[in-house]
């Protein structure tokens, strides 16, 4: 696992240090940074899920309907992963549909948007989403909840989650190995 987040990109040694107009070389850096970020967390969400798909039912009743009725848990999972692969430190967000009728919860960063239960949605095909377009989110603007850190570790009376977090950083070693 890695521990501390690389950038490819050198200011030094970058040959759009040429370019006339340094506003332009900063935001090509930027975007060149966000497209590389993104495929290492999509890859880091890949793994994280795919732990959580083949060891839920060890979880206990909480995780007894994965992936419905967990996305709280799971955001605050996957949170603590990303930040331990160095990926950054994500928010975590939950809200209500305006009619009450239904919750969800997921990640939120540097313009991302990261789920990994969205496929207990029925009109959705992936299992897990990375993105930068909120609109299908809009809608959870009820009772909207943001924390700055979603890790769970920084909440009380979350001995389970460290149990379960535990199990799943160990079945993503030998899932890698």
């Amino acid at each position: 696992m890695r521990t501390k987040r690389t950038s490819l990109v050198n200011l030094n040694q970058n040959p759009l240090s040429s370019l006339p107009y340094p506003n332009i070389e900063a935001a090509l850096l930027l975007m060149l940074n966000l497209i590389m970020d993104i495929g290492a967390i999509k890859k880091a969400v890949r793994s994280f899920r795919s732990a959580l798909d083949s060891s839920h039912k060890q979880f206990g009743p909480e995780f007894s309907d994965f992936p419905r009725g967990c996305c709280g848990a799971v955001a605050e999972l996957l949170a603590a992963f990303l930040k331990d692969e160095g990926l950054g430190t994500f928010a975590y967000v939950s809200g209500w549909r305006e009619d009450l009728t239904m919750s969800h919860a997921w990640l939120e960063g540097e313009g991302l948007i990261i789920d990994a239960t969205l496929d207990q949605f029925e009109n959705q095909k992936e299992q897990f989403l990375v993105t930068l377009n909120s609109t299908w989110y809009n809608q959870f603007s009820a009772r909207r909840e943001h924390r700055v850190d979603g890790d769970f570790r920084h909440i009380c009376g979350a001995e389970n989650l460290h149990c379960i977090y535990a199990h799943l950083i160990r079945k993503i070693c030998e899932d890698t190995e």
